[in-house]
């Protein structure tokens, strides 16, 4: 029996039909064309862009993006255009039979969990998932017992390879990737030092990994980190990606060889990975510390913008990362200034890329990472990438391109930022500010080269971050 995750429609009416969810996904409910599942479009209380749904069944999670009469999650309101969320991501887990409500139609959560074979983790079908007799006891697919009724050394569990506890799924399950108990995962997840001593164990001193400090991470829970390592001396980046074993994992859609192989191209935009380590399903990113300061800090320092010849040298940097990024097949999916860092102190000749690809490598892994796109990132994301991430993504890069080259012109972001919107609903109501009403003196073909990049519809925009470098390449 597969996880699964529906809605019931309670009261109100939603078209098309909702589907039973079963595999991850992001869905857009309200009244506008935008939404992949509209809501009563005569209630005209119900906003065009209402909630957004994160599924990874069995889970599920849901936000408000700034609607006019809230989002109600049992009667609780989560979050509307006046009232901020009640809690620091704006994320509310769903469970079973909750009731989700926006304006006068309801929504019921309806969740199956899978039931996995206590030896192998093969989900059991679903008409022998609650029988239990001879042949197949409680728990174990049939495969599992004649294998085991041959084979008496087979263990029906696994064990934990931090504190023995048992784990689900035995020693035939060989592509396992989580070999934690639950409680290991908090553990580390909390504890990055202990996360690291899985690839370094403190005995082998010469080659430890120990942190220096956090990352900036805008009050999240930090994943990144300065640390020293132990084995050349050098102040590295590292970033440690916990599973979560309550989440079912996807091996196929990003493999981490994708990542060491494209980080072994160096590029000099592009800041790689130098390593690539898995143990015991924790993730190990480790790329080398740049000195000098994003693109943030920069531009906090230029609140009026840059000249089109400084801003022209930055943006052919990035575009040359991307390009290279998008011939591996992948996408960067959170380009935003403090991404882009700049090297040095006298002037900026180069500017490079990081921390490419991880959004959505984080979520094909089921990562236990507590970075959520907040206001800051949602400035320079499309509204399609906050809930069809995975469609066209390489478009999704050109419009943050073409939002970054806005921002170091005009020195403010390319939508009408009011401080009314939280967070991601500032994407789905504020407007497009034209270039050319902050910036009138800017030549009419780099206007319609930003206006192009920029647009809200995907087809219109550049197909890939090389065709927007030719483009670029031939403004005057």
């Amino acid at each position: 029996m597969k996880a699964e995750f529906r809605f019931e429609v309670v009261s109100g009416a939603c078209s098309p039909e909702i589907p039973e969810f079963l595999q991850r996904g992001s869905y857009l409910f309200g009244r506008g064309g935008d939404a992949q599942f509209k809501l009563d479009e005569n209630d005209l209380r119900i906003s065009r862009a209402h909630f957004i749904l994160d599924v990874n069944p069995p889970r599920a999670r849901i936000r408000d993006v700034g609607s006019l009469a809230g989002t109600y999650l049992n009667d609780q309101m989560i979050g509307s255009r006046q009232n901020r969320p009640q809690n620091s991501s704006g994320w509310f887990e769903l469970h079973d039979g909750d009731a989700v409500r926006a304006s006068g139609t309801t929504l019921r959560v309806r969740m199956s969990k899978p039931v996995p074979c206590t030896i192998c983790s093969t989900v059991i079908p679903e008409s022998f998932a609650d029988r239990k007799s001879a042949d197949t006891p409680l728990g174990i697919c049939r495969a599992c017992f004649l294998a085991e009724r041959k084979n008496s050394r087979l263990s029906p569990l696994s064990s934990c390879e931090l504190c023995g506890a048992p784990v689900a799924g035995g020693p035939s399950h060989s592509d396992r990737l989580v070999n934690l108990c639950d409680a290991c995962c908090t553990n580390l997840a909390s504890d990055p030092q202990r996360a690291l001593n899985l690839f370094s164990p403190p005995a082998k001193e010469g080659n430890a990994y120990r942190i220096e400090r956090p990352l900036d991470s805008k009050g999240n829970p930090p994943c990144s980190y300065l640390a020293g390592e132990g084995s050349t001396g050098r102040t590295v980046v590292v970033r440690i990606m916990v599973p979560d074993r309550t989440s079912p994992v996807d091996r196929a859609t990003m493999d981490f060889r994708t990542l060491r192989s494209f980080s072994a191209s160096m590029n000099e935009s592009v800041v790689g990975f130098r390593k690539v380590l898995s143990a015991a399903g924790v993730l190990l990113l480790v790329r080398d510390y740049v000195r000098g300061r994003n693109l943030s800090e920069l531009m906090a320092e230029r609140p009026d913008g840059m000249e089109w010849g400084e801003a022209r040298q930055i943006l052919q940097c990035v575009l040359k990362a991307l390009s290279v990024v998008h011939h591996w097949g992948l996408a960067h999916g959170n380009l935003t200034p403090p991404n882009i860092i700049l090297p040095g102190r006298a002037g900026f000749p180069k500017a490079m890329v990081c921390d490419f690809a991880l959004r959505f490598f984080r979520e094909d892994r089921g990562m236990r990472e507590t970075e959520d796109l907040g206001k800051d990132t949602a400035l320079f994301l499309p509204k399609e990438a906050l809930y069809r991430a995975r469609r066209k993504p390489h478009r999704a890069d050109v419009y943050s391109a073409g939002a970054i080259l806005y921002y170091l012109l005009s020195g403010k972001p390319i939508r009408n930022l009011d401080e009314q919107n939280p967070d991601l609903s500032v994407v789905f109501e504020a407007d497009h500010v034209s270039i050319h009403q902050r910036k009138p003196d800017l030549p009419d073909p780099v206007v319609k080269f930003i206006d192009r990049a920029t647009s809200e519809k995907p087809s219109r925009r550049f197909r890939s971050a090389t065709e927007m470098l030719k483009a670029f390449e031939a403004l005057p």
